[in-house]
């Protein structure tokens, strides 16, 4: 809290729940512990200040580079030509970031000076910019986020891919911005493998999972062999006239890849409109052997099945082609850059048919030749007009079965690292809905220029309820607003199963705020299918100026409850919480096991509550106490006998020393047949300590242990 009170007073609004309105505290033991040497803040109490939107920007991220590909850094705002649907626009604010340095250089612009005062960090349309005074570091206005078909690669590709990552991340001590991974799996769903972070060590466990993953038979080489072998079957067989089998089988792999296409698109327009929650540049690397946009491919090329011949074969799918230009849009709007790397190897790629064992006939089906076929490579080789398209579509890079992995790694690192931001007035009228394209210009000879191709224009409200089903999606990349949540199993006082969600957050009014602060609460539960199942929308209005508590203490942040009736069964909770005034948006996911009621012996998850002075009780959201505290731990059994609760206090800073025993206390039984009581304990100096709490209902032989770490920060 120290750090919250050198920046003024904050309101305390503290939500109580039902639970506490039964229950009065127990009585508490006196802790006398001698302080801790360190006591941060946590970070979720760091604030900083936002500006009020009063004019719309679109922000255009510009990469130059000269022919040798280095970047260009010593250009002008007057060097850029901006282009929206073909009109010359007006460059009112201009930067140079670089993340390698850790630096955001402003470069002035004839309108710069007036316009910069107005500039909103989150009211910017279709990708946030910083203003003045609230400046980033170079690292928030960027992320790499690697998106790995794990279906559609062999595991060859796999562990190449994984070894050239690898050898990156061991030659790196830190990242300039930060990084994510995600696996996209065979259900066609993506899976986090490691959220937003800068550390290291992260993604270097996610490279020994990607090499690590079982591969599944649906790969190009194993469908192709399996194919040729069945041509060679229909054959051996023509006389009986049977000689469709292999025609067949082919088409129905063209369908299965025309399907795999199509949900390939749309799950990387989900996942781009997603990131559209994170503030700045995002470069998407999508690691895969790309997707066919033809009605036809390989399979249809290798059998002869078209009717119409092999150039037909691989005439255009609008169906896939719709789906493509939705996803290049999606990106362009999100401000998302696609680098699609295939690390398939040209060796590996054409050494189909090859194998040394293999037989090499010429038959009707063309024995192993026919795999090396004109029509079939140029079916293969189509695959990776997917990549390509998407990477200058959406300013980024294609490195279609590169030799040298590494070095692309490196390059896709290195290409986002300087890079201009520019902004310019939207064009009225606002919120059409249309897609408006966007074209750079850099008045300076023999340089390569690349930039995100346009937007799509949303109304204000459409584009407030995407960001927050963005940030509902990908909760991990929504990193503006801190929030904390947690959920607590326990029962009504009817007795029925109920979830109570604790959602922390700062609320407190800002200077800059020009009327009373209001903050969005969003919340779903989805089961283990991904279906919403229950949902909440809560908006909350807080007073205009700061109030101070009733002893004078800093302010707390402040925290919402919901109360959840579902079924038994495993929950994600995702929740998002929105500051309607500036925009900002913070989002978490807590994942929950409902147990089933009718199972018998039950004990609730512990509920700690803590009050300071003669201020109101408060829920506690992950451990985080004041100094001198009163704190209560909350529990409660169903189907019990005589249950109680005891408890142990152990200093985390001084290993060794002996802890401080809490007197045990009995849960009492209610009318509902659900015992419940606390236990507690005051008087706690700033460090960490960790609590253990017992459960033990010794009649029904059940015991059950929590451990909790608890920080308690000065005053």
């Amino acid at each position: 809290l120290r750090a919250a009170r050198l920046r003024g007073p904050a309101v305390l609004i503290v939500l109580l729940c039902a639970f506490v309105s039964v229950y009065t505290v127990a009585q508490t033991v006196p802790i006398s512990i001698s302080p801790s040497p360190r006591a941060l803040a946590p970070a979720f109490l760091q604030q900083r200040p936002t500006f009020e939107a009063l004019v719309s920007r679109v922000r255009v991220d510009v990469i130059v580079t000269d022919d040798d590909g280095r970047f260009v850094e010593d250009l002008r705002p007057e060097d850029f030509l901006v282009y929206e649907d073909g009109e010359l626009q007006q460059v009112l604010t201009a930067q140079l970031v670089d993340s390698g340095a850790g630096t955001v250089i402003d470069l002035p612009t004839a309108a710069g000076v007036a316009a910069a005062a107005v500039i909103s960090p989150e009211e910017i349309r279709a990708g946030g910019v910083e203003a003045p005074g609230d400046r980033p570091r170079a690292g928030d206005l960027g992320a790499l986020v690697f998106l790995i078909d794990g279906y559609g690669l062999d595991r060859e590709a796999r562990v190449r891919f994984s070894r050239g990552w690898n050898e990156i991340l061991e030659a790196t001590e830190s990242f300039d911005v930060p990084r994510a991974a995600y696996l996209v799996d065979a259900a066609g769903s993506f899976n986090e493998l490691a959220p937003l972070t800068y550390e290291v060590d992260t993604l270097r466990q996610v490279a020994d999972e990607v090499r690590d993953m079982p591969a599944f038979d649906t790969s190009l080489e194993t469908r192709l062999l399996e194919l040729n072998a069945a041509m060679q079957t229909v054959f051996i067989n023509e006389a009986s006239g049977d000689s469709t089998g292999a025609e067949t089988k082919a088409w129905a792999y063209e369908h299965d890849e025309m399907l795999r296409s199509i949900a390939t698109m749309e799950l990387l327009t989900t996942f781009c409109n997603a990131l559209s929650a994170r503030s700045g540049r995002t470069a998407l690397v999508w690691v895969s052997t790309g997707v066919k946009l033809t009605f036809g491919g390989p399979y249809s090329a290798l059998t002869g099945a078209d009717s119409f011949g092999p150039i037909a074969n691989l005439v255009p799918d609008d169906r896939i082609l719709g789906r493509e230009s939705t996803l290049h849009q999606a990106a362009n709007s999100a401000n998302v850059s696609i680098y699609a790397i295939d690390p398939t190897t040209p060796g590996a790629r054409w050494r189909i048919g090859r194998t040394a064992d293999s037989p090499n006939t010429a038959t009707r089906g063309g024995g192993m030749e026919a795999l090396q076929g004109r029509e079939v490579r140029s079916a293969i080789s189509a695959l990776g007009d997917s990549l390509k398209n998407a990477a200058n579509a959406t300013g980024g890079q294609a490195y279609v079965m590169p030799s040298d992995l590494e070095l692309v790694l490196r390059a896709v690192e290195n290409d986002g690292r300087q890079y201009y931001m520019l902004t310019y007035s939207a064009p009225e009228p606002y919120g059409d809905s249309e897609y408006h394209e966007i074209h750079v210009e850099v008045l300076r000879p023999d340089v390569s220029v690349r930039a995100r191709g346009g937007y799509v224009d949303l109304p204000e409200e459409e584009r407030k309820d995407r960001m927050i089903l963005a940030a509902l999606t990908l909760p991990s990349m929504v990193t503006r607003m801190p929030v904390e949540a947690e959920a607590i199993r326990r029962w009504s006082q009817d007795g029925e199963p109920l979830l109570q969600m604790f959602v922390e957050f700062d609320a407190s009014p800002k200077a800059e705020d020009t009327e009373a602060p209001r903050m969005e609460v969003h919340a779903i539960a989805a089961d283990t299918s991904g279906d919403v199942v229950a949902e909440v929308h809560d908006e909350l209005r807080f007073p205009e100026a700061p109030a101070a508590a009733a002893d004078g203490s800093a302010a707390e942040p402040f925290v919402y409850a919901h109360d959840w009736a579902l079924e038994p069964g495993d929950y994600e909770l995702r929740i998002a919480v929105r500051d309607s005034g500036s925009g900002r948006l913070g989002a978490t996911i807590v994942e929950i096991e409902v147990p089933d009621p009718s199972s018998g012996w039950h004990s609730s998850d512990l509920m700690v509550m803590a009050k300071a002075g003669r201020s109101e009780p408060r829920n506690v959201v992950g451990g985080r106490l004041r100094e001198g505290d009163t704190v209560s731990v909350y529990a409660e059994v169903a189907g019990g006998s005589t249950p109680s609760i005891s408890g142990r206090l152990f200093d985390a800073e001084a290993p060794g020393s002996p802890p401080v025993q809490l007197p045990a206390h009995f849960l009492q039984r209610d009318g509902a047949g659900i015992h419940r009581g606390s236990i507690g304990f005051r008087g706690l100096p700033a460090g960490v300590y960790s609590l253990e709490i017992s459960i033990i209902d010794a009649d029904a032989d059940r015991q059950v242990n929590h451990s909790l770490r608890l920080e308690v920060f000065p005053n």
